[in-house]
């Protein structure tokens, strides 16, 4: 097989590239022992722009070899594409009277950007050939790329990969001069920044160039990173237009004191029409928070982790609370409240904004014992991180001076048994403990100890009943003929026919319905058989015991 295979390679190898190339079976041999062979082939003049052309094909296997080969980062092949003698000293051949020309390779694989539409798969294999260029040879690429070149290429940035390349135009992989081409690459920033702010309605773009931003915000190079500091305040207000959370996201890159508590209510004041709602488990409809809010309250959080920096009003904790009440459902959102309270608590200034909003009112008006809103379980955690700060200055000032301590208190008692259960029960268990006493309930079997089991068993014993009666009609004198075979088939004398009349089956006898007494005594003769319950085995917490007698029983019911 193996010399099929070398055989095959010398052949497409005499027959040209295209040929050699188009050989999927031969793609192990180009990639590995035969690769400087078909490099041989690739830097020849006259093959390197056919090779350079097959990434433009809309055909599936040409576009990806070739783009394999440029991952190789080979360096004859780059010194072929930026028209350099193929030796260590980097220097022209002198042998060749028009270095210029071979430039034009790169060139030529620069004009891809000019089509007025590109293929996504297509572009694919483009940046990966590029990618590879870039990291090589990136700072002599920039002295070749020219305006129009940008130009046709930030056209085409709706496509993942096309934003790809200029994030690795700008930031240029294995940059160690940070400051060479660095007016050119802040030039290019700022046109992806222009082009994000006028095309914000666009959520492709707005998805790659945020993307494109964040990684630059990322990187290393100062140079870059100031630039977008610059546009901080367009991207908030593009934000609030557009609602698109992919602009929040990029400004959770920035520096929590650039962020203004004006911009922040209003962010959070905003209806985002876009998200419907839906009917949820228990058959309610829910509007979903979304993630254009989910995003500016985990800004929020990081705002409130750093006080010092901001000047806090009581309307941040008001729309705080509307939202809660607004969005029941959503746990997260739930969990970054109580983290924001928990903060609040230990710091004056916070604190004294959160009494002004009248939390506690709020908290104990909608958390009585007897309250079902699906938001109890976060006002339960409050109440317990309220209550333990409830001894602080201000805290206490505040209950004093309304006549809240004997209502907080005694409303605080009201909750024990919830707050102890949901902290320390899980479906009546108590699995971290290390000694657990028994349940004091016992579960509903609902699939066994229950009146559904007898009724769908007379439900399927008179249906029997009906069809037994009709094949009695029918077949009361019927006759079966069973014909028995010997040991030898072949012999026609072992044969014999055996008839016999079937006597009529006995009509069975009505059913008569059990009374509550007999219903009464199965379920207990059930519960008897069920396994005993009244102990807790803590290390088989998520097993049941097994018995073969009740299972027997139950199989029983249904021959």
């Amino acid at each position: 097989m193996l010399f099929q295979l070398m055989g095959d390679f010398e052949f497409a190898y005499k027959k040209g590239l295209r040929q050699l190339l188009s050989s999927e079976s031969l793609w192990p041999f180009i990639l590995g022992q035969q690769q400087n062979r078909v490099i041989d082939l690739i830097t020849q003049d006259e093959n390197m722009p056919e090779f350079i052309s097959f990434l433009f094909l809309e055909d599936i296997r040409l576009p990806y070899i070739t783009s394999e080969l440029f991952q190789t980062e080979n360096e004859r092949i780059m010194k072929c594409l930026f028209g350099q003698a193929d030796d260590d000293s980097g220097t022209e051949n002198p042998m060749d009277d028009s270095p210029q020309q071979k430039k034009l390779h790169i060139k030529q694989l620069l004009k891809f950007a000019r089509a007025d539409y590109l293929l996504v798969t297509q572009a694919g294999y483009i940046a990966k050939a590029l990618f590879a260029i870039i990291r090589k040879r990136g700072h002599e690429l920039w002295e070749l790329i020219s305006a129009d070149f940008l130009s046709d290429l930030l056209k085409h940035i709706w496509i993942k990969h096309i934003a790809e390349i200029v994030e690795k135009l700008i930031l240029l992989d294995n940059d160690d001069d940070h400051e060479k081409n660095i007016i050119e690459r802040q030039t290019l920033l700022r046109r992806v920044f222009a082009i994000l702010i006028k095309r914000s309605h666009d959520k492709d773009i707005v998805y790659n160039i945020c993307d494109l931003i964040i990684e630059v915000r990322k990187g290393s190079n100062q140079y870059l990173i100031d630039e977008t500091q610059l546009y901080f305040e367009d991207l908030v207000t593009t934000a609030h237009k557009s609602m698109n959370e992919n602009f929040v996201l990029l400004l959770s890159t920035y520096d929590v004191e650039k962020f203004s508590m004006d911009d922040i209510v209003f962010a959070l004041k905003q209806e985002d029409t876009d998200i419907s709602p839906f009917i949820n488990s228990q058959g309610k409809l829910t509007q979903p928070l979304g993630l254009y809010k989910q995003y500016w309250i985990n800004i929020v959080v990081k705002i409130f982790e750093k006080p010092e920096l901001h000047a806090f009003d009581h309307h941040i904790f008001k729309q705080l609370l509307i939202l809660m009440n607004k969005f029941p459902y959503n746990t997260q959102f739930h969990i970054q409240f109580e983290k924001i309270v928990a903060i609040s608590l230990e710091h004056d200034e916070l604190l004294q904004s959160f009494v002004k909003t009248k939390y506690l009112e709020f908290i104990i008006e909608n958390n009585s014992p007897k309250s079902d809103h699906d938001y109890r379980t976060i006002l339960n955690n409050l109440s317990v991180i309220i209550n333990n700060n409830k001894d602080r200055d201000i805290l206490a000032q505040y209950l004093k001076k309304n006549q809240l301590i004997s209502i907080w208190n005694n409303y605080f008692d009201a909750i024990q048994d919830r707050i102890q259960t949901e902290k320390q029960f899980l479906l009546g268990y108590n699995p971290r403990a290390p000694v657990l006493d028994a349940p004091k309930f016992k579960p509903e079997l609902k699939f066994l100890n229950n009146f559904s089991l007898k009724q769908q068993q007379m439900k399927v014993e008179k249906r029997n009943e009906m069809l037994q009666k009709q094949n009695n009609e029918q077949q009361h004198s019927t006759i079966s003929i069973r014909k028995v075979n010997s040991a030898n088939e072949n012999d026609l004398n072992n044969e014999f026919y055996q008839m016999e009349q079937e006597p009529d089956p006995e009509p069975e006898q009505e059913p008569e319905p059990e009374d509550e007494l007999q219903l009464g005594k199965q379920h207990q003769e059930l519960d008897e058989s069920y396994p005993n319950i009244t102990t807790f085995n803590y290390s088989t917490y998520w097993k049941l015991d097994h018995s073969n007698d009740f299972e027997q029983k139950v199989l029983d019911q249904y021959e």
